[in-house]
C-alpha cells in the first residue's frame, strides 16, 4: 500500500492567481504588439509608402528602385537576428520581465523613428528604422513565450505558452484591418499606424512593473532562494512551494554540472540530437509561414 500511494502522481497547483493574471496579461500585450510591429513593417502597403516617400527624394530610376528595395527588406531580418542576439544577453543579466519591459521601450523609440522617416526622407535613415525595428522584433521572439514559461505551474505552462499564438494572430490581424485604404492605409494617417505600437508598449510596461521576476532567473541566475520562494508563493496563491523549490535545486544542479556547454558539445550528444533536430525543424517551419510573399 505505501508503495502504491508514493506512486501515485502529486496533485499540482493549477490556479490562476491575481499577480499571476497580470503577469500573463501584461506580457501577452507585448507579444501581440511583437506581432503587429512585425507584420507592420514587413507589409506591402508599408513598404510602397515608404518607397513614395524616397521618390519625391529623387529615387526614381527603376534599377536603383529595386536595388533599394532588395535593401530594406533585408535590413529588417538582419535586425532581428542581432535582436535575438541582445535578448539573450538581456535576459541573463536583468531578468526575463526586465528584458520585455526593455524591449517594449525600443519598440516605442521604434515607432518614434518610424514617424521621423516620413520627415526626413534619407536612404540611409530609411535603412538605419528598419534594421532598429528588426531589433525590437528579434528581442520579442523568446522573451515573452521563456517568462510566461518560467512563472507557470506545470499544469497551465502548455496551454498558456500556446495561448500566445492568439496574441501573435490578432496582432497581424489588427494590422490588416487598421492598413486598409479606408481607415489608415495612407500616407496622411500613417503615424496612427505606428503609434498603435507605443501604445501597447506602455499598456504592457505599465503591466509588467508591478510583476514579479521569473522565479527560475532568480534562483539559477541570481542564486537568491528566498526571493525565488517568495516569488512563488506569490504567483501560487500559497504558503506551500516546497516541492517546486526542490525541482529548481535539481535544475540548478543539473546545470552546475555541465556550465560549459556549448552548442558543439549539444550537437554531439546522442540522446539530445533528435529533440535538437525537431525543435529546429518546427522553428523553422513557423518562421516560414510567417514569411510575406
Amino acid at each position: 500500500m505505501e508503495v502504491r500511494a508514493e506512486s501515485e502522481p502529486t496533485i499540482r497547483n493549477d490556479k490562476l492567481t491575481r499577480p499571476l493574471i497580470i503577469s500573463l496579461v501584461g506580457s501577452s500585450l507585448a507579444y501581440l504588439h511583437y506581432g503587429y510591429m512585425f507584420n507592420l513593417i514587413t507589409h506591402p502597403v508599408v513598404l510602397r509608402m515608404q518607397m513614395l516617400n524616397l521618390q519625391k527624394k529623387g529615387i526614381e530610376e527603376n534599377p536603383v528602385y529595386l536595388k533599394f528595395l532588395l535593401l530594406l527588406i533585408s535590413f529588417f531580418p538582419l535586425g532581428g537576428v542581432c535582436g535575438v542576439y541582445l535578448w539573450g544577453c538581456l535576459a541573463d543579466r536583468y531578468g526575463r520581465k526586465s528584458a520585455i519591459l526593455i524591449s517594449n521601450g525600443i519598440s516605442i523609440f521604434s515607432s518614434a523613428i518610424l514617424c521621423f522617416d516620413r520627415i526626413f526622407r534619407r536612404f540611409e535613415f530609411s535603412l538605419f528604422v528598419h534594421f532598429f525595428v528588426g531589433i525590437g522584433t528579434g528581442t520579442f521572439s523568446y522573451s515573452v513565450s521563456l517568462y510566461i514559461l518560467e512563472i507557470s505551474s506545470l499544469n497551465l505552462r502548455g496551454a498558456l505558452v500556446t495561448t500566445l499564438l492568439l496574441f501573435l494572430s490578432w496582432g497581424s490581424l489588427l494590422v490588416q484591418t487598421l492598413i486598409s485604404p479606408q481607415i489608415w492605409g495612407n500616407e496622411e494617417n500613417f503615424s496612427l499606424l505606428v503609434g498603435v505600437i507605443a501604445i501597447f508598449a506602455i499598456i504592457s510596461s505599465i503591466l509588467l512593473v508591478p510583476s514579479p521576476e521569473s522565479p527560475r532567473f532568480l534562483y539559477l541566475q541570481r542564486n537568491d532562494e528566498e526571493k525565488a520562494r517568495q516569488v512563488l508563493k506569490k504567483l501560487r496563491g500559497e504558503e506551500d512551494v516546497e516541492e517546486e523549490m526542490e525541482e529548481l535545486c535539481q535544475e540548478h544542479l543539473a546545470e552546475s554540472s555541465q556550465k560549459n556547454m556549448t552548442v558543439w558539445k549539444l550537437l554531439r550528444f546522442r540522446s539530445l540530437r533528435w529533440h535538437v533536430i525537431t525543435v529546429v525543424v518546427l522553428l523553422t517551419g513557423s518562421r516560414f509561414m510567417q514569411t510575406n510573399a
